[in-house]
């Protein structure tokens, strides 16, 4: 009560639009944990937005999860959620961060005034503010947790670099309790409509061990992939290095799902000791992840989570032309499309465009579904590809290539010295066949896409023999790959399709 009486006195004081009690939130961690020269700090973000792959999401971006540690860390991977919004606008970003300065129960937010990085002043969009402290008994403004504190700060640059002119609501959760969340949540949720995109700031694993982060971190992006807001708090509760901002990022899911945004993409994942190369036990490992939120203009088959790379004309299965593919390439021809997956993997880890393909044979410039699939000592490190027969062929491998190389969000984007251990397989896909009986399914002969409402998912024939599943396994992994339950397939849609397979020796 005493935050509320407190807040509001701020609030009239502070409201007046001018004059010494305006608040100008100056920078803290400029210098720091990112440039303070204003040319440098643009160039920086350029880089790293320059090297981000647009996905091509379709439909309403209502929400992003970013890391906030220093740039050298996390700005790249930051910069791969931050690129999936350049060309659009908002009027007002609410960006949530943890406290890592003062605890105190409840929500602090800058009422009025300016918030300052190198690249220039935004205002506080004090109508905003004034809904929250109207309706929430737990907001105010808590000076000692804001003017040190670096979780909101470090995101404003990008988005000062990507949006252009907006006006800003910095939220920082001191009691990240599921009541102070929710609640906030609806309120956001009640005064947002789509000119209003939220942004949750938080690092995830903290500790000493690089593989304990590494199984840390893919649980937590497993349950938010999966839109499970509540595993992931509960996750995040007992296991107390996970993420120090669960509140900000269940918040966001919670507010973002309550305007209708019920698709969530993984756009990059990494951690200290990948860009350090320290992995030694003992010494210090931070674990990144970024996500988009958004909800789909239209729901269609094939626009689920996973789906990235697809075509907008290809919103329904192709009819089935050929049962299967085998013998559909010659040695030359595969030895032609190898050819140009691994010039254009290269083009890609040296930083360089994507090259001009081109092909002599006839068969190569046929529209085909493919994938193309990245292996490092006998681990996966990239596999995207197209669904459907949207491209010729030749070209498809060329650009999903590329994409294996630096835009599977699973990963980060090869590099150079990568190269020599990197081995290329392509699968190129018959068209998908939809099927009523499971028993249609023949483990190693078929792969399997499912659709379910706005989730999808594909694994390709080779991953179950891989793995050496049954037909019961292969349905609930490639449900778990769309972010459905496993038992979900005996109620969706399901194809299947063949694909010819060859890689390099």
């Amino acid at each position: 009560m005493y935050l509320k009486i407190l807040t509001t006195i701020l609030f009239l004081l502070f409201s007046g639009g001018e004059g010494e009690n305006m608040i100008t939130r100056q920078p803290a961690v400029a210098g720091q944990f990112y440039p303070y020269d204003r040319k440098e700090l643009k160039s920086v973000i350029k880089k790293y937005i320059d090297a981000a792959d647009d996905l091509g999401i379709k439909g309403y971006v209502s929400g992003l999860i970013c890391p906030h540690a220093g740039y050298p860390f996390s700005g790249q991977t930051a910069a791969y959620a931050f690129r999936q919004i350049v060309g659009r606008t908002y009027k007002t970003v609410v960006v949530i961060g943890p406290s890592h300065n003062a605890y105190f129960d409840g929500i602090s937010i800058q009422p009025a005034g300016y918030f300052v990085t190198p690249l220039g002043s935004l205002e506080i969009d004090i109508d905003f503010v004034k809904k929250l402290y109207d309706k929430l008994d737990f907001s105010g403004y808590v000076k000692q947790a804001d003017i040190p504190e670096h979780s909101i700060e470090v995101e404003i640059p990008f988005l000062q670099y990507v949006l252009g002119d907006f006006k800003l609501v910095p939220i920082i959760i001191g009691n990240q309790s599921m009541d102070i969340l929710s609640e906030l949540s609806s309120v956001l949720a009640s005064i947002s409509d789509e000119d209003v995109l939220f942004v949750a700031s938080s690092d995830f694993y903290h500790g000493y061990d690089y593989n304990e982060c590494l199984r840390k971190v893919d649980a937590a992006v497993d349950l938010i992939k999966k839109y499970d807001t509540e595993g992931f708090y509960n996750l995040a509760r007992e296991e107390k290095d996970i993420a120090c901002g669960y509140g900000p990022i269940v918040n966001v899911m919670l507010t973002c799902n309550e305007l209708g945004a019920d698709n969530i993409v993984l756009t990059g994942m990494t951690n200290s000791g990948d860009i350090t190369r320290i992995k030694t036990p003992g010494r210090w490992v931070v674990g990144y992840s970024s996500f988009v939120i958004y909800k789909d203009k239209e729901k269609t088959p094939g626009s689920g989570k996973d789906e990235i790379q697809k075509s907008d004309t290809s919103d329904e299965p192709a009819k089935e032309k050929k049962e299967v593919i085998e013998g559909f390439l010659t040695e030359k021809e595969k030895g032609q499309l190898l050819e140009i997956a691994r010039y254009s993997i290269e083009c890609a880890a040296k930083g360089e465009q994507l090259p001009k393909a081109e092909t002599e044979f006839a068969t190569l410039e046929e529209k085909k579904g493919a994938f193309v699939t990245l292996e490092k000592h006998g681990h996966l490190r990239g596999c995207i590809g197209y669904i459907y027969p949207v491209k010729p062929l030749y070209q498809t491998i060329n650009e999903m290539a590329r994409q294996a190389a630096i835009g599977d969000p699973r990963f980060t984007p090869l590099k150079v010295d990568e190269l020599p251990d990197i081995k290329i397989e392509i699968s190129v896909l018959t068209p998908l066949k939809k099927i009523d009986n499971i028993e249609e399914i023949k483990v190693g002969k078929h792969g399997l896409y499912i659709v379910k409402g706005a989730f999808s998912g594909l694994l390709l024939p080779q991953v179950a023999t891989d793995y050496g599943w049954d037909r019961e396994t292969f349905l609930q992994q490639v449900s778990r790959k769309a972010g459905l339950p496993p038992q979900a397939w005996e109620d969706a849609e399901l194809y299947i399709f063949e694909a010819e397979i060859f890689g390099e020796d």
